[in-house]
């Protein structure tokens, strides 16, 4: 199952790495602030929380596409919940599969085909 997580772009890390078979890659994560929300599901209210720093870990070309956002530029993610367990242990990954840069005023934009009070002639 995907997710999508909206926030702003703190900080990343990201490696150069040769696999096996001698193929370069970048690995790494980026670090995103994202608003969270406390919903109660008994009367759909809910309330926003501090803004919490998330990593996302990015593999091949989205650690290419983090590495040339700015920081503090609003990103959405789309993501995977992955866990694994090594040695005894388990551990919960967040997988970034698509890391972008927001519009700011995207959710303004105005729609291709419809018309504002100003494109009307009269």
């Amino acid at each position: 199952m995907k997710y999508i997580a909206t926030g702003t772009m703190e900080t990343f890390s990201i490696e150069d790495k040769t696999s096996k078979a001698g193929t370069d890659y970048k690995t790494g994560y980026v670090v995103v602030n994202i608003v969270n929300q406390k919903i109660d599901f008994e009367t759909g209210e809910h309330e926003d929380l501090p803004a919490a720093p998330t990593p996302f870990s990015v593999f091949g070309k989205q650690a290419e596409k983090v590495m040339a956002l700015p920081f503090g530029c609003t990103v959405e993610v789309k993501f995977e919940i992955t866990g694994r367990e090594y040695n005894g242990k388990y551990y919960s990954e967040l997988k970034a599969s698509l890391v972008k840069m927001l519009d700011v005023a995207e959710d303004q934009k105005q729609i291709p085909g419809k018309l504002s009070a100003d494109d009307i002639p009269f």
